[in-house]
């Protein structure tokens, strides 16, 4: 850095355009050096902290505690506090991108965040908690791609708007193997949607909890043969 100052010690901003430019590009490159320089050294220093003793699968299973801690008690929310741990540092940071399960509640009204969680969730089962309120256009497109991976869908529509959204989603040919929890629930009383039976190709094999709200049956028995609680109103 002494030698770069040496060398435009001379260049004021009374010199010639050429040679303020040049002194300009060559000072910004020697300021993203020591950047990157400080960014290394406080990771340096952060590894010396107790914290650090933590092996990245503990770190990573405190961050899910946390995660669950923070969710809303509200079953058709999904609560992102807990990613502030992806900012502490570094290291934080990369074990919170690696561990799969701390990605897997999903925000469906988010289309550009939706498509992030899944990449990050690495497979890992899906969480859908969602309150719906106004146009569920993107909605279709987003529910379709990843339905073999969920483990709860939980929907919340108004004004009837599950039905004509997502609903004819559910009656296509999309499979959920792993889905444990199924909660469908439209506000608006006035309006009873239904569910075929064709609805996730006519197999859930995991599913154990169903609860609807305005929402009709029509399915065999058959079809849910692990279920062991259902709620209906």
């Amino acid at each position: 850095m002494e030698q770069l100052l040496r060398i435009h010690h001379t260049v004021t901003a009374f010199s010639q355009p050429d040679a303020i430019k040049a002194a300009q590009v060559d000072i910004d490159s020697e300021i993203r050096r020591l950047n990157d320089c400080i960014c290394s050294l406080k990771s340096r220093k952060n590894s010396l902290c107790p914290v650090s003793r933590l092996p990245p699968e503990v770190l990573s299973e405190v961050f899910l505690v946390l995660a669950e801690q923070l969710q809303a008690q509200d079953r058709f929310k999904v609560d992102f506090k807990w990613i502030s741990v992806a900012h502490v540092c570094h290291l934080w940071r990369n074990v919170a991108l690696q561990h799969g399960r701390l990605w897997g509640k999903i925000d469906m009204t988010k289309p550009d965040r939706t498509r992030v969680f899944i990449d990050r969730s690495k497979g890992a089962p899906l969480a859908v908690r969602q309150s719906f309120i106004g146009s569920l256009a993107e909605l279709p497109n987003a529910l379709t791609d990843p339905s073999y991976r969920y483990r709860e869908l939980h929907l919340r529509a108004k004004e009837g708007q599950l039905g004509p959204n997502v609903l004819q989603v559910l009656n296509s040919p999309i499979h959920a193997p792993v889905l444990e929890s199924l909660v469908l629930e439209v506000s608006d009383t006035l309006v009873e949607d239904t569910l075929p039976p064709t609805v996730f190709d006519s197999e859930a094999p995991a599913l154990t909890r169903l609860q609807l709200q305005n929402v009709r049956l029509e399915w065999p028995a058959s079809i849910f043969p692990s279920l062991t609680h259902l709620s209906i109103q």
